[in-house]
């Protein structure tokens, strides 16, 4: 917004964050141990990606070790085996954290499905319509929505709700809610897959 004026109109409103190196990484642990005051951070951070080879990978990705970053902080313990635990797990943390902080007082159910009608508007609008929508206001990161896009389709699948399958499926989805939910088959167990097997 400084540098912004009449003769910079140009400027796109959509930025592009690289990859971290592990100095940038370590140092945005760093920071964060510093801000809530959790000596044992890295530690516990640490514990977490020895569970998972896979987990070194979100290291590089700022807004995925800011996820990890956080269940360390908040003390999730349990190894996480891909991209979609690393979601779910936060998504729980988060609207736990916030119930116990009493920001809201709507069941889990209520709080999700709320979540997913927004990711739903958020994730179909076309890209030019973003910033005029009246769904996203602030900062939101597009991988949140595709999360629970991947979830919402996942649980119609084993549930075999046909009218919400219709609808999910009416709109182009993309690498980022298939990858959600190709990384989800890995760890459904015989019975779900076989469940989802028999829905479709």
């Amino acid at each position: 917004n400084r540098n912004y004026n009449e003769n910079l109109g140009f400027i796109s409103r959509n930025f592009t964050i690289s990859a971290w190196n592990s100095v940038q990484s370590d140092e945005f642990i760093k920071q964060y141990s510093k801000i809530q005051k959790n000596s044992n951070l890295k530690d516990s951070v640490d514990e977490l990606i020895a569970s998972d080879e896979s987990i070194k990978l979100f290291k590089s990705n700022p807004f995925q070790l800011s996820l990890l970053v956080f269940l360390a902080d908040n003390d999730e313990k349990l190894p996480i085996s891909g991209i979609y635990d690393l979601y779910e797990r936060f998504m729980q943390k988060w609207i736990d954290r916030e119930q116990k902080r009493t920001t809201s007082t709507a069941d889990n159910r209520t709080i999700i499905n709320s979540l997913r009608i927004a990711a739903n508007k958020i994730y179909a609008a076309e890209e030019n319509d973003i910033y005029n929508t009246r769904y996203s206001t602030a900062f939101y990161h597009r991988t949140l929505a595709a999360f629970l896009l991947a979830e919402n389709l996942i649980e119609a699948f084993l549930i075999n709700d046909i009218d919400q399958i219709k609808a999910l499926l009416k709109q182009k989805l993309k690498d980022d809610v298939t990858n959600f939910i190709g990384n989800k088959f890995t760890v459904l167990t015989e019975k779900e897959r076989n469940m989802i097997k028999e829905n479709l």
